[in-house]
Formats: C-alpha cells, structure tokens, sequence
C-alpha cells in the first residue's frame, strides 16, 4: 500500500515500458507516455472506486495490497479526505460547466452545416468553436471550453514544430488549422477504436493520428453535460 501511495511513477513507467513491447508509434515518446500516464491514473482511479463500493476485490490485484487497500479505506483519515474531495468536485463542477450552443441540432448535423458553407470538411477546432461559442461576444461558453481550445493549440504547436518526414514545415500551418490537421493524419500510432462521432451530449475536441484505418486520441478534451 505504501508502495502505490508514495512511488505511483515507477508503477506507471514499468506499465509504459511494457505497452511499448506491443505498440509502436511515430510521435515523441514524451508526448505519448503524459497521455497514458493521463488515461492509466484516470482507469486506475475509477477502478478503484468502484471496487471500492461494490466491496469486489478486481482479479489483476494481489490478496495483500487489496486487504491494505480495504484498511485503508476504513480509516478516519481517508474518511475525511473522501468527504472533502466530493465537496470539491460538486464545486469544480459548478465552476467548470460548459454550455453546449448548438441548439437542439447535433454536433453531426453543425459538421454538415460547414461543410456546406466551407466547400471543404472542417476540422475540429472549427466544428467544436461552432458549437461551443458564444455568437454575441464571441466568447467561450465555460472554463472547459478555454481548457479545451487553449491544451489543442498547445499540442498543435508540438506536433507541427517536428517536420513530417519529407515535407519542409511552412508558416501558413499557423494561419490554417485543416492545413495542421491534414499533417497530423499521416502519422502512425497505437491501434484503437476507429470511431471518433462527436454528439452533444459527449463532445471532445480530437487531434487524431492513423493510419490503414487505425486511430488514436493524442489528446481529448472531453465536456459531459
């Protein structure tokens, strides 16, 4: 138990060292260990709690730590901790809402629109910023939503500063994001589910990287609502 509390890292490293043994991809390294360290701790946590209240001991975990983990959780100390956490999150949850401005069409139906008005598919940024906002003032429509835009261009930036190999990098990638985009989908990464449909009810601002069909999230910055 103190194991898992005080040295998350190394669990974390040895588990990526063992995903590269299977996959391979052509993004930096570092890039891609933040990400599964992101979904891993998120998994690990989920788990965790739901093994937690349904009291089931998950098959992957050895007796002992599991019965640590059960004492653990029965001390006033993560009693405390637990209560203050879920005050938190019903305040972050207040804070961080993000209103969908799309109207009762769906994200698919805004896609469509674009394309119409574009004379050309429209890539993420644009279809999310359609939907997410504010025609009056031409602000965004929660703190999510400026996460959302703010951590894309970050990793936009990233990606579009290594050359794809062949290509000679221009200055007009800043000024056109599809342009940023279309080099981004001639990269290879770790298989994964194809499907990337966007609903208002559960929208996420994609940078995808595939090949042969196979996709990966390099980043998702999901709103639920």
């Amino acid at each position: 138990m103190e194991k898992l509390q005080t040295d998350p890292q190394s669990q974390n490293n040895f588990l990526f060292e063992e995903l590269k043994h299977v996959y391979w991809w052509d993004c930096p390294v570092t890039l891609m260990q933040n990400i599964f360290n992101s979904y891993a701790t998120s998994w690990l946590s989920k788990t965790f709690v739901e093994a937690r209240v349904a009291g089931t001991q998950p098959n992957w975990l050895g007796d002992d730590i599991w019965h640590e983990l059960q004492a653990y959780w029965d001390t006033n100390e993560f009693k405390a901790k637990s209560a203050k956490n879920k005050v938190n999150r019903v305040a972050n949850l207040v804070t961080a809402s993000t209103v969908y401005r799309g109207g009762s069409s769906s994200v698919g139906m805004h896609k469509r629109k674009l394309e119409a008005q574009l004379g050309r598919s429209p890539n993420r940024m644009e279809v999310f910023t359609d939907c997410y906002k504010k025609k009056a003032d031409g602000t965004w429509s929660g703190k999510r939503a400026d996460e959302v835009v703010e951590t894309y261009q970050k990793l936009l930036e990233e990606r579009v500063s290594q050359p794809v190999s062949g290509e000679v990098g221009s200055s007009d990638d800043t000024a056109q994001p599809w342009t940023i985009e279309a080099r981004l989908s001639s990269s290879t990464a770790v298989p994964s589910p194809t499907d990337t449909k966007l609903d208002k009810n559960n929208i996420g601002l994609e940078c995808i990287m595939h090949q042969d069909g196979d996709a990966i999230d390099i980043f998702r910055g999901v709103i639920n609502h």
